[in-house]
């Protein structure tokens, strides 16, 4: 008898990751596919696209960006920081501010954007404090720069 089997195929540029729930049909088709393209493949990865893959006994997986965490920490002068519990100070109120001086605008832009990115992929805890933070990206001031250093 003929069963549907689903897969989930993902790819970018040069990389691509399957899933599906039966191990023997995503073999058979890397097998096919192995026949029309040069290919490596790794059973349980653990990276992929910049994503650390963290395989769980119950076959789940876990993704983080710690790399890149990591590298915007170094960027940013901060690689040695001790650990906060939360994004943000709940008594800070982050607003325009009129008298600050405006401080490494290219910085702050590259930061904010690298904190959107991940909060929208692997951090969505930190996703208001980004909003927040991105909304001073013209005229960053030393108050802004805290309440970012905070977050990081």
């Amino acid at each position: 008898m003929w069963q549907l089997k689903l897969i989930g195929i993902l790819t970018g540029c040069d990389d691509g990751f399957i899933i599906g729930k039966s191990e023997d049909f995503i073999v058979k088709f890397l097998s096919s596919l192995s026949k029309e393209l040069t290919m490596k493949y790794k059973r349980k990865p653990t990276q992929h696209l910049g994503y650390r893959l963290d395989w769980k006994t119950n076959n789940s997986v876990g993704l983080s960006q710690a790399d890149l965490i990591k590298k915007l920490l170094h960027d940013n002068d901060m690689a040695d920081s001790k650990r906060v519990k939360t994004p943000c100070n709940g008594n800070l109120m982050i607003e325009i501010d009129k008298k600050g001086e405006v401080v490494r605008v290219n910085s702050y832009k590259l930061s904010v954007g690298s904190l959107n990115h991940f909060a929208q992929h692997t951090r969505p805890d930190i996703m208001f404090t980004v909003n927040k933070l991105s909304r001073f990206s013209t005229k960053p001031t030393t108050t802004h720069w805290t309440a970012l250093k905070h977050l990081l």
